[in-house]
């Protein structure tokens, strides 16, 4: 049904084991910031909005993309993002191999002329990304280090709490960034919700405005 929905619209649709939900609310959160009225479905309400979905007049859905059930496969998204790949729900995915080939079944979800964008810090990830380049799709990596295509670099605390680093594009120095939210985890989160502005071809300056006053979700 969520596939459905989708399916006159840009898709956007955030995996991963930990981190979607938040990653998906700072997209969210920035397109509507951006007057792009999205439509979303979150796993937690954003602070900044009060609710956790909305139906939107703009071209993007933005939706949770959840593993369990094995719901993430009835979707057809134009943009695939992969936070991360550890090991969970045994109940549902009796072995890590089967859990890693539904994220593999996953990333062939996507549309034809799809992008997916993975993070390289994690190694279930970057598994997955050798076997989305496999398999002929368009890849783009984001990540803490090494050389991705967006790197979060010079990570240092903020006055006041969160973290301040520079979103770095290719070779240069895009904009810093202003996180008021804390943890590593989360800058990898809204690296990868920046590069995802990116893609979209918004400004990722204006777009990290508004993440200088994202509040976070609420706890399930």
């Amino acid at each position: 049904y969520l596939g459905q929905l989708m399916a006159d619209q840009v898709g956007i649709a955030v995996a991963g084991t930990h981190g979607k939900t938040t990653t998906s609310a700072m997209i969210a959160w920035m397109l509507t910031s951006l007057n792009q009225d999205p439509t979303f479905i979150v796993g937690g309400v954003l602070n900044n909005l009060q609710t956790n979905a909305r139906s939107g007049s703009g071209s993007t859905f933005v939706i949770e993309a959840d593993e369990y059930d094995y719901m993430f496969l009835g979707l057809r998204p134009s943009y695939s993002i992969i936070t991360n790949v550890e090991y969970e729900h045994p109940d549902l995915f009796p072995t890590p191999s089967v859990y890693q080939q539904a994220f593999m079944q996953f990333v062939d979800r996507l549309a034809p002329d799809g992008t997916l964008l993975i993070c390289t810090d994690d190694p279930g990830a970057a598994e997955l990304l050798k076997y989305a380049e496999n398999n002929g799709h368009k890849t783009v990596s984001y990540g803490l280090q090494g050389a991705p295509d967006y790197l979060a670099k010079g990570l240092r605390p903020a006055t006041g709490g969160g973290t301040v680093f520079d979103f770095i594009r290719g070779e240069d120095l895009f904009v810093k960034v202003l996180l008021p939210i804390p943890g590593k985890h989360n800058v990898q989160n809204a690296l990868a919700a920046l590069a995802m502005i990116d893609l979209l071809g918004h400004s990722v300056r204006e777009a990290s405005q508004a993440m200088q006053v994202f509040r976070g979700t609420g706890r399930r």
